[in-house]
């Protein structure tokens, strides 16, 4: 039998939060005073998953072309800036009462997110989630992201957490491929941004509903 679970590792947009709106708001505040059209959150949950540099590379080639590299850090540098100010994006269905009831149980829970750590804490507060969560682990922590496993295992290192007492919880190729890698077991939310079927993802299992996670990781 593998060793029981002790420690769940969170994605963060499209698993805990849907951040398209917030992330567009973000993007707008750069791309309309430069004359380009708004992006919409339906766009933007497409172009989501590999942190805030390839959103607005994305974001400019769907709305025009992508400046040089001093014009695209400006842009960059103007995505930032209003990140900072953005309204709280909105839990999914049964988030907050579902961590509660995990960090009640004994659970220590972290969060890996490609978003900078900066936003991803200030997030955390805003949904006053910030006294659930054991470690959080941002884009910008270490030399690597997801998908790069050094992304789990840099924060399981900190939590002092062996990966195979360990499950990511995610959305994504780049949640998959980064459990996969630091040998830690996955269960993918069918609700996200996965840009394939979530079947495809090799997941340990797959959840519809974030309230099933409890039961997910007792059946692991």
């Amino acid at each position: 039998m593998p060793p029981s679970i002790s420690t769940i590792v969170l994605d963060l947009d499209g698993t805990l939060v849907d951040s398209a709106p917030e992330l567009a708001h973000a993007l707008n505040a750069a791309l309309v005073p430069m004359g380009r059209r708004a992006v919409h959150a339906d766009e933007v949950r497409a172009m989501i998953g590999d942190g805030v540099a390839v959103l607005t590379r994305k974001a400019l080639a769907a709305t025009g072309d992508v400046p040089d590299e001093r014009g695209f850090e400006d842009v960059l540098d103007a995505v930032r800036r209003a990140y900072d100010h953005v309204p709280a994006s909105p839990l999914y269905p049964g988030v907050a009462e579902t961590l509660k009831e995990l960090h009640d149980t004994g659970y220590r829970l972290a969060i890996c997110t490609n978003k900078p750590q900066g936003p991803a804490r200030r997030l955390m507060g805003q949904l006053d989630l910030d006294h659930l969560i054991d470690a959080l682990a941002g884009g910008d922590s270490y030399a690597v992201k997801k998908p790069d496993p050094g992304h789990i295992q840099g924060l399981l290192d900190a939590l002092g957490a062996a990966p195979e007492t360990a499950v990511m919880v995610g959305d994504s190729g780049n949640d998959a491929r980064a459990a996969q890698g630091a040998g830690t077991r996955f269960i993918a939310v069918s609700y996200g941004y996965c840009k394939g079927a979530v079947a495809d993802l090799g997941a340990d299992a797959v959840i519809a509903d974030f309230a099933h996670l409890p039961a997910a990781i007792k059946a692991l």
